[in-house]
């Protein structure tokens, strides 16, 4: 009975022992595959080890490459400023060393000297400005750098270089820049200061310049200052005064539509040529009150005239000007007495052959110039000009008896000592636009002769 009751008991109790064993079994095969997942695959490991390695060692190489740039980079930057610095102070102690250039042959032009330090001019700011064009005029190899840097501009597109448009037509031209007016009215101020104090009647004649006339050929957009508002500026402040402004804008208008194949301004040069001369001076010479002699030519005598807008700019375009001579039928004998003594011209023919053919009218600048007729005209006239006058000279000689021409940029004399001189029946300031916005070599011997302000 006992035993029956066990056998019954085992057997219902059975199927409890399996249950239980099948649970422990899962569980020690969960455990197992938790421990094998906690391990992980040895394979598989060891490749994502192989794959972090090789992701961390690239990284670490990027890293150097980045930084072996940086120093290399670092260390051409350093070297370029020494470079830099050291060419600076070369130039620096070049131009110190070097005697200043008072002509540059290539550009025909005068070039700055250094500018007399003055207090008023230093609180102006004006000398500032100043300086920083005679040290760019005086720096040593000026030429080259000119050079170096039209060609990067030509690279880049650019038909401007130092102030000279590249214009159609092989035109170059002149940009007029914008106008420190005070001194302009400083100089004005003078010159009716100087015109209220004589008696003689004075006119003042501003050339426009090709900027303004030859507007067609100029590149598009081409920046520059209104020349015609500039000669409206000055008309305001000379209002009151005895000195009358003559305006030539309708008439070299008119001069180009008339003949549009003859050039009013050459295509290297700044300066106007001797037919846009001849077209105004009959317009001059009425508003002096006198008649232009008729009967004329002119004469070539240069096909080879490379001006100094092109040796300015440092383009190159190929073309050469032509130079012409105005010979009148009927020439007065005149003696031109100047520097280099006494001669019966006004022409230099040697300077045809030389680096500046346009110093063919005058033999070039000069400070000052007695000039006497025979007497086919009467009268005595005092001129204040720029180089736009030198071609422009002969036709008055036949107007007047006594010509005196002073360049203030030249001259060397005493104003005053030959005012006392001379009595003049007639003054005449003749400039070029461009040239007038920018002077200040007038109103300087203006007012060292006691005209203007301050005085």
């Amino acid at each position: 009975m006992r035993g029956g009751s066990r056998g019954k008991a085992d057997k219902y109790h059975a199927p409890d022992v399996i249950r239980k064993t099948a649970v422990e079994s899962g569980k020690r095969h969960c455990k197992e595959e938790s421990l094998n997942q906690g391990r992980g695959n040895p394979e598989k490991d060891h490749k994502d080890r192989s794959e972090q390695d090789s992701k961390e060692t690239k990284e670490m190489k990027t890293d150097n490459a980045k930084q072996g740039k940086k120093r290399i980079a670092r260390r051409f930057y350093r070297a370029l400023g020494m470079v830099f610095a050291l060419i600076l102070t070369a130039l620096f102690l070049l131009n110190v060393i070097l005697p200043d250039r008072d002509m540059s042959l290539q550009e025909k032009r005068v070039l700055k000297s250094f500018p007399a330090p003055e207090m008023s001019r230093v609180l102006e700011g004006a000398y500032s400005d100043e300086f920083e064009a005679y040290a760019s005029d005086q720096i040593p190899f000026r030429n080259a750098f000119t050079r170096i840097k039209v060609f990067w501009d030509r690279i880049l597109g650019k038909d401007e270089s130092q102030g000279v448009y590249r214009g159609k037509d092989e035109y170059l031209i002149e940009r007029m820049d914008r106008p420190d007016l005070e001194r302009v009215s400083v100089t004005l101020e003078a010159a009716a200061a100087f015109a209220d104090a004589q008696a003689a009647e004075t006119l003042m004649v501003l050339v426009p310049n090709a900027v303004s006339v030859c507007e067609d050929k100029l590149p598009a957009l081409a920046p520059s200052e209104d020349q015609e508002a500039f000669v409206t500026f000055v008309g305001e402040k000379l209002a009151g005064s005895r000195v009358s402004l003559l305006d030539l804008f309708p008439t070299l208008k008119q001069l180009k539509e008339k003949d549009k194949e003859k050039p009013l301004y050459y295509r290297t040069d700044h300066h106007w040529t001797t037919y846009a001369a001849e077209g105004c001076a009959s317009r001059v010479m009425e508003a002096l009150g006198r008649t232009f002699a008729a009967g004329q030519k002119l004469v070539p005598v240069s096909y080879d005239f490379t001006g100094s807008l092109a040796a300015k700019s440092g383009f190159s375009t190929g073309v050469r000007d032509e130079i012409d001579l105005w010979i009148p039928d009927r020439e007065p004998l005149y003696l031109v007495t100047g520097r280099e003594g006494k001669k019966a011209t006004l022409y230099d023919a040697e300077k045809l052959e030389g680096s500046d053919p346009y110093q063919v009218f005058l033999g070039g600048n000069e400070g000052y110039l007695h000039i006497e007729t025979d007497g086919f005209g009467k009268g005595r006239l005092l001129v204040f000009k720029d180089s736009y006058f030198n071609c422009f000279l002969p036709f008055l000689l036949d107007a007047y008896e006594t010509i005196d021409v002073i360049d203030p940029r030249y001259y060397d004399g005493e104003l005053s000592g030959q005012l006392l001189q001379n009595e003049y029946d007639q003054v005449l300031f003749f400039y070029n636009i461009n040239t007038f916005s920018r002077d200040s070599a007038l109103s300087l011997i203006l007012r060292e002769a006691g005209y203007g302000p301050g005085f």
